[in-house]
């Protein structure tokens, strides 16, 4: 047990299981790791005990995407006050971005 509902910030990266499972899936499945990581994630922080008194209100889930996952929205959660708590990031438009901008200023 890691007490992860302890936490105030949880990184998620499972682009090299997300990428295996994609090909495996013959391109029809992507982020299916990711998407399980962030559901067993809530799950965790929704059951453990009085939610008011054990979830952490500045708790912030950061989630790299490596693909473009439209449905990513509907995992996310809110903590007691409110507030998201899951932030998806998509790298592949801003790595590919700054690739065309590092290889045209050499």
């Amino acid at each position: 047990r890691v007490a992860a509902f302890k936490a105030t910030s949880v990184c998620v990266m499972m682009s090299e299981v997300d990428t295996v499972e994609t090909e495996e899936a013959e391109g029809t499945i992507t982020n299916s790791a990711t998407m399980r990581t962030v559901l067993a994630l809530r799950n965790i922080f929704y059951s453990n005990g009085n939610i008011e008194e054990t979830f952490n209100p500045d708790l912030r889930v950061v989630v790299q995407l490596s693909q473009e996952c439209p449905f990513m929205t509907a995992t996310n959660f809110c903590n007691p006050v409110g507030n998201p708590v899951l932030f998806p990031q998509d790298l592949t438009k801003y790595i590919n971005t700054l690739l065309f901008i590092c290889a045209t200023r050499p």
